[in-house]
């Protein structure tokens, strides 16, 4: 399990994978994280001489919407798409290469297990990536809830 943890937070900490570096492309995206859309903007080179497909962390191949806004930036629309790490695959039509980008929407977690495991790894993510977290377990919500606008540091009762 831990072997698990580490493998996903070094996919996680790392936002690009290419063999090479790409020096004719520049680009951005935003919002990151995102929650109904993500815009991507490459500088330098028109939307049109790429293909686009969006993977989640697992590698399962995405549905969703795309819209051109610009010669240079697209939208895609994430809305279906679950809390979590996601990739962009940008495939190069001409050439044989492909960039692949990562975002993320806000991190949900169930389980106590990979909260204790890897806490320490899962803020750094969160920082890193200016990502929220959000228990959904009920006992972890309800702490959360008590304690996340508490101002005060808490003090141990007994």
């Amino acid at each position: 399990m831990i072997r698990t943890i580490l493998f996903l937070f070094t996919i996680i900490s790392n936002p690009l994978f290419s063999q090479e570096k790409d020096k004719d492309m520049t680009y951005s995206i935003f919002p990151n994280p995102a929650n109904e859309f993500i815009n991507l903007k490459i500088d330098n080179n028109s939307i049109d001489d790429y293909n686009f497909s969006i993977h989640s962390l697992i590698g399962n191949q995405m549905d969703f919407q795309q819209e051109k806004i610009s010669d240079n930036e697209m939208r895609f629309v994430i809305n279906s798409f679950n809390s979590g790490y996601y990739f962009i695959l940008i495939d190069f039509k001409n050439e044989n290469r492909r960039r692949i980008i990562k975002f993320s929407k806000k991190i949900a977690v169930a389980n106590k297990e990979a909260i204790i495991c890897g806490w320490s790894l899962i803020k750094k993510a969160l920082k890193k990536n200016n990502t929220k977290f959000l228990p959904v377990d009920s006992e972890h919500f309800s702490i959360w809830s008590l304690i996340k606008n508490h101002q005060n540091p808490l003090t141990p009762i007994g």
